[in-house]
């Protein structure tokens, strides 16, 4: 698997997240914004950019259109000639001799969709160790948070195993096992429906089996559908402002991160704060 010197799943997995299928922030900070930039400093103002989207994708284009900056000039034939991605294919097959198989990051959340889904599953198959990265960006973040499945719905292992894709599992499984592990303590509070600000900070680290006996040590464990462990500290509370407290033993690739603001906040949703405890090993 090919890489530059910087990748958007590294970035990912020390947030302890994912790319999700709400937003296209993962393409505006890794795609645009590198564009952005190349473009100022090597185009004229008023220059053409031409784009491939599908005749079908006219939301996309839309949204493209209004896109104003440096003067440019966008321009989409395939909508002009009034073509699909089946008839693009076609073409290239025709011309090459070739079936250009759809190009994606392994961990895109949007390569899974019904009609894309057996595209996604033969590529998996092919590359069991690109999807087993994807597999692993997922279970670290669904560590942090038990809704960051990485297909929106439906979890990317609870999909490859109903598809029989053991060796991107097995890969992945490996990887987990190997990697050295921390006991993460998680506080999360809700603004909003969806708005939260969060608090990442790590308490040990060890191997997978010495942070699931210091997680242990904190109070009773659960283990979910994915075998991550957790321990509970606070209830979650669904009224807004909404609070979440969690131990759990997860990969050590997360870095610690809170916003200034954060401990007032909780503070004043929490009084008294919680009690992290103590469980005798160092970080």
């Amino acid at each position: 698997m090919r890489s530059g010197p910087v990748r958007l799943s590294d970035e990912l997995a020390r947030n302890g997240t994912i790319a999700q299928v709400s937003n296209r922030r993962c393409s505006l900070r890794w795609k645009g914004e590198p564009l952005d930039a190349w473009i100022a400093e090597n185009m004229p103002p008023g220059y053409q950019h031409v784009l491939g989207y599908s005749a079908t994708e006219t939301r996309r284009i839309d949204r493209d259109r209004a896109i104003t900056r440096h003067h440019r000039q966008p321009d989409y034939p395939l909508q002009r000639w009034g073509w699909t991605r089946e008839t693009t294919r076609g073409f290239l097959q025709d011309k090459t001799g070739r079936m250009f198989a759809r190009s994606c990051c392994s961990h895109c959340p949007f390569q899974a969709s019904k009609p894309s889904r057996p595209e996604w599953a033969q590529r998996w198959r092919d590359h069991p160790a690109a999807a087993a990265l994807g597999l692993r960006l997922e279970y670290g973040a669904l560590a942090l948070n038990p809704r960051m499945r990485l297909f929106g719905s439906t979890s990317a292992r609870s999909l490859a195993t109903d598809l029989g894709l053991d060796e991107a599992l097995a890969y992945a499984d490996r990887r987990l096992a190997s990697a050295r592990w921390a006991l993460i303590d998680v506080r999360r509070v809700y603004t909003g429906t969806t708005a939260a600000m969060r608090s990442v900070r790590t308490l040990a680290r060890g191997s997978r089996a010495q942070m699931q006996a210091a997680l242990a040590a904190c109070g009773p464990v659960t283990v979910d559908e994915y075998g991550i462990h957790r321990v509970w500290l606070r209830p979650v509370r669904d009224a807004i402002p909404r609070t979440e407290h969690l131990l759990v033993a997860a990969p050590g690739t997360v870095a610690d991160k809170q916003r200034q603001a954060f401990e007032p906040l909780w503070d004043a949703v929490t009084m008294p704060a919680d009690e992290v405890c103590g469980y005798g090993l160092a970080a």
